[in-house]
């Protein structure tokens, strides 16, 4: 028997009347009950990525196949009502014309109204930017750009969001064998003062052999922290062990921060013999200033699943353990993960912030009598506590989406048995954690078993606290379709109600000030204004009037420092106040 899944994750039909009273939706006309048809083509779609518009709506990119393994890159855009976007193509615009064989993709916002894609193929990474209206964005290729070879052994790249539009990529150089980075702005070029080229960030020093596992987060002078794991030649003199650097957005160490980076979790690397051994690694900004890493090692004997002894370490600003956590990190509350080599682990180790100063962070489970799962645990700043015994699913059919506010949307498919991704009686299933108490376990959101199943799914957190689902298949329905959620399960088709009151999408633009959304739930008297870290006003404006959500600028006219800042929208019925960090 399968061992229990203990996430709690909502029961649509046990919460459903609580919608509208406790977590009202957008003003948005209601998504269908029935799934949105993205594309009904009987073309494979074997690839399907999914990310934000950056407001309410929703991207989806697909690869659509011609001929196995051989495809070009389509996207639509889905507005908050779950409508397509009728300005672009019915088919889906299409993000790359190539026909070619692609793998590890990944979509996130330009916060500009478009989106990044970055892919693999072959050892190749690409990167292409597309905007609003449904084209590739001015000063980018139409192939994508090569931003070169990835080294084969190393586990996929690390692509994250500046804060300004553009993006933060690292790999593993084919031909170095070293961490390469790019800082590249909407246009294509070098931002933040980074070269239009790759820098490398380490290691470096004699007796280095390998980096593997390049990580990055986001630091709240948009700059960036960057971690990876390297192999020592010789470990008498070089132990091999993780690093952490802290770079400027131009690329430069941040003063404090040793060039060589911070060590964490020495270990050892059979290179002959039957035992091998591996490595995990994972960042995120811990909401402080600082920095989550998780790291620890795997060993197998090449035959059966190897076993990890991961530790989660906190990092401030200045590169100093956090006061409240142990220096040599906190350790996971079961008796550690387990993973297959050749699962491609590297893309599903997760670290995230769960809103409350603490962490969800983990990877895949194995167990002999189920299928492979998400272990996640949460960490608070006092104490490691489990969250739970994983989310089910094939470690190739999670999809994990940070809400805007606290925690994670997460979404899955996998067989009830036998335990093969592309056996009979595939469900699909999607929560989020954590969860409210009192939620009962999945959703089960595709009823009946998949009698066929050949397709990937895609997730997607909206700014206003909720999520839309994507998955492709054949037999039951072909072609892509899209599901809307909001923060408590299943979107019906009800009439809109009244916003919450809040800030959605904050974000810096050079030379406008800040950019975002901002919801009422009523009419009446409402201003928003902006503060420095030390609590000193520094910009403000009216935006009250009538109820619902909208587009506001404002601190235009002030010269803003680069740093954190926190936004306040004020009304007689309460306040709602989001970060903001303005970059150069």
């Amino acid at each position: 028997m399968r061992r229990p899944c203990a996430v709690r994750l909502p029961s649509v039909t046990s919460v459903a009347f609580l919608l509208s009273l406790a977590f009202p939706c957008a003003a948005f006309a209601a998504w269908s009950t029935e799934p949105v048809t993205v594309t009904p083509t009987t073309a494979s779609i074997p690839m399907v990525e999914a990310c934000s518009d950056g407001g309410h709506g929703s991207f989806v990119i697909w690869q659509e196949e011609s001929s196995p393994g051989m495809g070009v890159l389509r996207a639509q855009h889905l507005l908050p009502t779950g409508d397509l976007d009728p300005t672009w193509p019915a088919e889906g615009a299409l993000v790359c014309g190539e026909l070619a064989a692609r793998s590890l993709a990944a979509a996130l916002p330009d916060r500009l109204g478009g989106f990044y894609l970055w892919w693999k193929e072959g050892l190749e990474l690409y990167l292409t930017r597309f905007d609003g209206t449904g084209h590739v964005a001015a000063s980018w290729p139409t192939r994508g750009r090569d931003l070169g070879s990835v080294w084969g052994d190393s586990p996929e790249p690390c692509v994250i969001e500046d804060g300004a539009h553009g993006v933060y990529a690292a790999m593993v150089s084919t031909i170095s064998k070293i961490v390469t980075a790019y800082h590249l702005g909407p246009d294509n070029s070098g931002a933040g003062g980074w070269p239009n080229s790759p820098r490398g960030i380490g290691p470096t020093g004699d007796g280095i052999a390998d980096a593997y596992y390049p990580q990055l987060a986001l630091a709240p002078d948009g700059g960036v922290f960057v971690g990876w794991g390297f192999f020592s030649r010789d470990t008498t003199v070089y132990p091999s062990e993780f690093k952490l650097r802290r770079l400027t957005s131009a690329g430069l160490n941040v003063t404090g921060w040793p060039m060589e980076g911070l060590g964490f979790g020495t270990f050892r690397r059979e290179l002959l013999g039957t035992t091998a051994r591996s490595a995990i690694l994972a960042l995120s900004p811990d909401d402080r200033g600082g920095v989550f890493l998780m790291a620890g090692y795997a060993t197998s004997d090449g035959m059966n699943p190897a076993f990890v002894t991961p530790r989660l370490y906190r990092v401030q600003g200045d590169g100093q353990p956090a006061g409240d956590w142990p220096s040599e990190g906190r350790g996971f509350p079961s008796l550690g993960l387990t993973i297959y080599f050749d699962a491609g682990p590297g893309a599903s180790y997760r670290v995230l912030t769960d809103g409350r100063d603490g962490a969800l962070a983990g990877g895949p489970q194995y167990f002999s009598d189920g299928p492979i799962v998400l272990e996640l645990s949460q960490f608070l700043p006092t104490v490691a506590e489990g969250y739970g015994d994983g989310i089910g699913g094939d470690v190739n059919g999670i999809e994990i989406a940070k809400k805007p506010d606290t925690g994670i949307y997460l979404a899955t498919f996998h067989p009830d048995g036998p335990y093969s991704a592309w056996d009979a009686n595939a469900f699909l299933h999607l929560g989020q954690a954590p969860a409210p108490p009192g939620w009962t376990d999945f959703v089960e959101y595709h009823p009946e078993p998949v009698l066929a199943w050949y397709g990937d799914i895609g997730l997607a957190a909206t700014e206003d606290g909720g999520s839309v689902f994507f998955w492709s298949q054949v037999r039951e329905r072909i072609g892509l379709f899209a599901r809307g959620f909001n923060a408590l399960g299943e979107i019906t088709a009800v009439a809109p109600t009244p916003s919450p009151l809040g800030l959605h999408g904050l974000r810096f633009v050079r030379g406008a000030g800040v950019r975002g959304s901002v919801s009422l739930p009523d009419e009446g008297p409402a201003r928003l204004a902006l503060y420095d870290v030390s609590g000193r006003r520094v910009a403000s404006q009216d935006v009250g009037g009538a109820p619902g959500t909208r587009e506001v600028t404002f601190g235009g006219t002030q010269a803003l420092t680069p740093g954190l800042y926190f936004a306040r929208l004020a009304t007689p019925r309460g306040a709602a106040n989001a970060r903001v960090v303005v970059t150069h």
